[in-house]
């Protein structure tokens, strides 16, 4: 076929049936499509996926798709420019190793559906004294499993009895051990209970592995971080969060290997601002020469108003010529103040109106002018 026609028909399959799978270890995003594909008489169905050929998919991968994590167990062979083709079996167990401190999980295929002697039956290979055969991806993880390596995977203890590597696919053949019972797991979540507006802070979630009585805190653990509401809290991959907007908001730290999570939830809170205000009854800051003027204060609490505050006035004379030339009268109440100026006031001149409260938390500032009586 023509590799414009190819590239065509390939291009417009994409775009119609696209989805994204990633790589479990990096989780690089790779575009696909996928196809379902059955065998029949065999006990395991599997799914194949098509991708460009310049995406670094390859045999014995493992990757994530659709919640599920599957093992891409070959790849087509060269045969065009344009795509490739691989078969996927999710994954159906994980192989857990513990080492001072540090946890590998690696997702592997328990069972044949690649077996390196030919069987394609699907039949996992479990004999009375326990054998059974994984297969996984060959990385710098699966690296460090050696043959007398000991894991625990489907409630059961294994020891690695060998080793096999074939087309791309990592073959673990190992035999049940009587040992301690299966690990189980425990996520903790470390959060405050209120944090400020426009400030940030890391969060830090534990991951606890219990077994046999003990618990061990594991060190690589990946924890994955979600912010249910991102107009109030934004979080990236190392847990640090950003407080943007305030009200609440669930955190969710989720243990990648073992699919754990746990919830938390937080308050944002804005930072307490208390302001004071002083409005003139006639909408003018002025007072005439020998005139009378009222205004009104107002207290606020993060933009609530606080009729109780009993307000406490002063003057400042930037412009000497009006020092001691205002005067407060006795009819002032309330929030409400009433201003005389001398009839020898100076016109043009500008005196500062200020008020605060008993404690000094809020403060308001007004400047007047005196005009002219008439």
């Amino acid at each position: 076929m023509d590799s414009k026609l190819l590239d065509s028909v390939f291009q417009t399959f994409m775009r119609s049936e696209k989805q994204i799978v990633y790589d479990y270890w990096t989780n690089a995003p790779y575009e696909v499509f996928f196809r379902e594909n059955k065998v029949a008489n065999q006990h395991v169905d599997y799914s194949s996926i098509y991708y460009s050929c310049q995406t670094p998919i390859h045999e014995g991968m493992l990757l994530f798709a659709c919640g599920q994590v599957y093992l891409c167990l070959n790849q087509q062979a060269v045969e065009n420019p344009i795509y490739r083709m691989s078969d996927l079996a999710r994954c159906n167990a994980t192989i857990d190793i513990f080492s001072n401190g540090r946890e590998l999980v690696i997702p592997a295929f328990a069972g044949t559906l690649l077996s390196p002697y030919g069987s394609y039956s699907g039949n996992m290979i479990s004999t009375m004294s326990g054998n059974i055969e994984f297969l996984s991806q060959l990385n710098e993880q699966t690296e460090n499993i050696k043959v007398g390596s000991k894991f625990s995977t489907m409630g059961n203890s294994y020891s690695v009895r060998n080793l096999l590597l074939d087309q791309g696919v990592l073959h673990i053949f190992s035999q049940t051990e009587q040992g301690a019972p299966a690990p189980t797991y425990s996520l903790e979540l470390n959060l405050d209970s209120e944090y400020e507006k426009d400030t940030t802070a890391t969060l830090t979630a534990i991951p606890k592995r219990i077994q046999d009585g003990r618990t061990d805190i594991v060190q690589n653990a990946v924890i994955i971080w979600e912010s249910s509401n991102t107009d109030i809290v934004t979080i990236d991959e190392t847990g640090l969060a950003s407080f943007i907007g305030a009200g609440e908001c669930e955190i969710v730290a989720i243990w990648r290997e073992h699919n754990l999570a746990t919830t938390g939830i937080i308050k944002v809170v804005a930072e307490n601002v208390k302001i004071a205000t002083i409005t003139p009854a006639n909408g003018q800051a002025v007072i005439k020469q020998g005139g009378r003027a009222n205004f009104n204060a107002a207290f606020y609490d993060d933009e609530i108003a606080d009729t109780s505050i009993v307000p406490v006035w002063s003057f400042e004379y930037p412009d000497t010529r009006l020092t001691g030339k205002i005067e407060k009268l006795a009819n002032s109440s309330g929030q409400m103040i009433a201003l005389r100026a001398a009839d020898n006031a100076t016109i043009g001149a500008v005196f500062n109106l200020c008020v605060t409260d008993a404690s000094g938390e809020y403060n308001g500032l007004l400047p007047i002018e005196i005009a002219p009586f008439m």
